[in-house]
C-alpha cells in the first residue's frame, strides 16, 4: 500500500511525498529478519521507485545505481516483469545521459522480457521508448513503425498516462516526417489528456513538440 501511494504521488510529480512513502517501506523491511519472496519483491519495487524519483529529479547516475540494485534482486527472484521494468528504467536513464545505443539495448531487453511475460502494457511502454530514441537518432520511419504498432493497444488498455505519451510520440514522429496536420492532431489529443489528468511531465513534452511544430509551420508560411 505504501509503495502504491508512492507511485501515485510520483505520477503527480509530488516527489517529496512519494520518496517519503517508499523510504517508509524500506524502514519497515529493514526490521524484518527472515525475508520471504513477497517481501523481497516489495523491497525491489521500493528501490526501483526511488530510482524513478531520481529520474524525475534528473539525477541519472543515482537513478542507475538504484535500478541496478533492484535488477539484481529481480534476477535472483527470476521475476520477468521486474527484470523488464528495470531494463526499461535503465534505458531511460541512459537516454537522458545521452548514451542512446545503451538505452536502445536496454529497451530491447525490456521488450523481450515483456513479450516472454505476455505483458501488453510493458510492450506498449517499450515500443514508445524505442520510438523516442529512434526519433532522436533521426530514424523516423523505423520509429513510426514502432509507435504505430501500439496506438490501438494504448487506446484499448486506456491508461491515461501512457496514452498521452503514445500520442505525444506519434505526434512528434509525424512532425519529423513533415506530416504537420497529423502531428497537430495527435499532439492535441495528448495535450487534452495531460491537462484533464494533471500529467505535468507529459504536458511539458507536448508543449515542446507543439512549439517545434509552430516554428515549422511559420517557416513554411514565410516561403
Amino acid at each position: 500500500m505504501l509503495n502504491q501511494l508512492g507511485v501515485a504521488y510520483r505520477r503527480q510529480d509530488k516527489v517529496r511525498l512519494a520518496l517519503n512513502y517508499h523510504q517508509e517501506v524500506l524502514d519497515i523491511i529493514s526490521k524484518i529478519e527472515k525475508q520471504k519472496i513477497d517481501i523481497k519483491v516489495i523491497h525491489s519495487v521500493a528501490i526501483n521507485s526511488i530510482g524513478n524519483i531520481y529520474l524525475a529529479l534528473k539525477q541519472y547516475e543515482r537513478a542507475l545505481d538504484k535500478f541496478k540494485e533492484s535488477l539484481a534482486i529481480q534476477e535472483q527472484l527470476e521475476d520477468l516483469r521486474g527484470i523488464a521494468i528495470n531494463h526499461q528504467n535503465i534505458g531511460f536513464a541512459h537516454k537522458n545521459i545521452g548514451n542512446l545505443d545503451i538505452a536502445l539495448d536496454n529497451f530491447q531487453k525490456s521488450l523481450k522480457y515483456n513479450e516472454l511475460n505476455k505483458d501488453k502494457l510493458g510492450k506498449l511502454i517499450c515500443h514508445n521508448s524505442i520510438a523516442n530514441v529512434l526519433i532522436i537518432k533521426g530514424k523516423y520511419k523505423i520509429a513510426y513503425r514502432y509507435i504505430i504498432e501500439v496506438v490501438s493497444l494504448a487506446e484499448k488498455i486506456g491508461n491515461r498516462y501512457y496514452l498521452s505519451e503514445v500520442y505525444n510520440t506519434l505526434g512528434w514522429v509525424f512532425l519529423k516526417l513533415k506530416k504537420y496536420k497529423k502531428s497537430k492532431y495527435y499532439l492535441g489529443k495528448s495535450l487534452k489528456i495531460s491537462v484533464e489528468n494533471d500529467i505535468s511531465s507529459s504536458l511539458i513534452i507536448c508543449y515542446q513538440h507543439l512549439s517545434e511544430l509552430n516554428k515549422k509551420k511559420k517557416t513554411i508560411n514565410r516561403h
